[in-house]
């Protein structure tokens, strides 16, 4: 898990949306995917639940949010 990995994390647990995700963070939505899918590897838990274009955090997701979000602020 890296800084960038929980970023993104972060970024997208707000937005809910890849594509706008990419967009603030200036990178390509395969990353963002990329990224989450490795974080989501590393922790053995899946963070997001993907329902076709709505995704929503998973209960393993929204206890790693205050987490994300203090390590963001430090």
């Amino acid at each position: 898990m890296n800084f960038k990995h929980l970023q993104t994390f972060y970024t997208l647990s707000k937005e809910k949306n890849f594509t706008k995700t990419a967009a603030l963070l200036g990178c390509a939505q395969s990353n963002v995917t990329t990224q989450i899918r490795l974080l989501e590897s590393e922790l053995g838990v899946l963070l997001f639940e993907r329902i076709g274009r709505h995704i929503s955090l998973t209960p393993e997701g929204e206890r790693l949010l205050p987490y994300a979000k203090k390590m963001l602020s430090l």
